[in-house]
């Protein structure tokens, strides 16, 4: 056998040998695509799954039915939010009491609006759970810094929710919160307060939100005619008399009255009179305490009072309120709230509500600001004095009124 032969029958060989071997060491599966088998993915098991528990989810109307589950975590829950207790202040507090005091009010009233709206997601059902998220909402008034948009919340579940006890506190939030958000216009405010009214009749919340919506006065003709037509259709359901018909017609009707009031300044003792500021626009404070809402008010006049002032607005503040040390403990209390601005005391109260000042202008409820034109006619009234600006600025858009 030649050299060429011999090496052709080696090649022939090995080449034998090697199929042979791949054909064995070949997988058995690589088969045809439609012959293979599917490949098992391993996924890593939740640690719910490994406890044989479901995932906290709000659970379908048909998931419900575990009761056994559902129970036992609304009992854990209602047991915190019975839990949850808020300080009681105490009067002659250093400021650094005082704030602990308002730091504590907010991480409570944190905590029950997390745990109310965690019983909703997890037993929407339970008997409780309304009540609950009605508080909710009611809790974010101690919450400084709100976290939740009460209005876009109240309208997605508005959106879906059917049952009618919690429909009820989503209607009474929307129209509280709606109060409190400028954005909102005037007349949506009543109709969002007309829903929330007629849904809980007997609820004093839907009552004090018409309270406030006849404080933050209209500003329109169609605006007041409303306002007047709800009143007229809600006033059974009012708890306090500054919100009957009549008071609400007598402070709707005293727009466009003459302003008049002539006093010895408790301050300075001087001789003030409206009348002499004749050509200028004015804001009167009417009060009646040194409480938050007082605080708040005159807050707003000190931020913005020289500013207006130079702008030729003036300020004069009305304690309305009989009080025990007569116009001497009045006094007291402006040095101590740092007033600057004329002061005069009525002190007719509203025990003898007919006797006193604020009634000729409708004022039914204190803290109260009122707008008085460069003619000295009320333009405007509201609880909020910051409402007053735009009407303040057409105002001083004007020209002098003569003299």
């Amino acid at each position: 056998m030649s050299a060429t032969r011999l090496i052709a029958a080696l090649v022939f060989v090995t080449g034998l040998v090697f199929g042979w071997t791949a054909a064995v060491l070949a997988p058995t599966t690589a088969a045809r695509p439609r012959d293979r088998k599917p490949v098992a993915i391993h996924r890593q098991t939740s640690p719910c799954a490994q406890r044989g528990e479901r995932p906290q989810t709000r659970p379908a109307a048909s998931e419900r039915a575990d009761a056994a589950n559902g129970k036992r975590d609304a009992e854990t829950i209602l047991q915190e939010l019975r839990s949850v207790s808020f300080p009681q202040r105490s009067d002659g507090a250093s400021p650094e009491a005082i704030h602990a005091y308002f730091e504590a009010v907010h991480n409570s009233a944190q905590k029950q609006i997390d745990l109310a709206w965690e019983l909703y997601h997890i037993a929407p059902d339970h008997p409780q759970t309304a009540k609950h998220v009605d508080r909710r909402w009611a809790a974010m008034e101690n919450v400084q810094h709100r976290s939740v948009d009460v209005l876009a919340e109240t309208k997605e579940l508005l959106a879906h929710e059917t049952r009618e006890p919690i429909r009820t506190a989503a209607l009474l939030a929307r129209a509280w919160s709606a109060l409190s958000v400028d954005s909102v216009p005037y007349l949506d405010k009543l109709q969002m307060s007309d829903a929330a009214a007629a849904a809980a009749p007997h609820d004093a919340r839907a009552a004090l939100n018409y309270i406030e919506l006849a404080s933050a006065h209209a500003t329109s003709v169609e605006e007041i005619e409303r306002l007047t037509q709800l009143a007229e259709k809600y006033w059974v359901t009012f708890s306090m008399s500054s919100a009957t018909p009549k008071n609400l017609r007598a402070r709707l009707a005293a727009i466009g009255k003459s302003v008049e009031l002539e006093f010895d300044d408790l301050l300075t003792g001087n001789r003030v009179s409206i009348l002499e500021h004749l050509g200028r626009p004015g804001i009167v404070i009417l009060w009646d305490g040194d409480d938050a809402p007082f605080r708040t008010a005159w807050d707003w006049v000190s931020r913005r009072k020289a500013d207006l002032e130079a702008r030729g607005v003036y300020f004069v503040g009305v304690y309305l309120w009989r009080t025990d040390g007569g116009a001497d403990a009045v006094r007291e209390k402006a040095h101590a709230l740092g007033l600057t601005c004329p002061q005069y005391y009525d002190g007719k109260g509203f025990n003898t509500f007919d006797q006193s000042w604020g009634v000729r202008y409708g004022v039914t409820l204190a803290p109260h600001a009122l707008l008085v034109g460069r003619d000295g006619t009320l333009r405007m009234s509201s609880r909020r004095p910051e409402c007053l600006i735009p009407a303040l600025e057409a105002e001083l858009a004007r020209g002098s009124a003569p003299r």
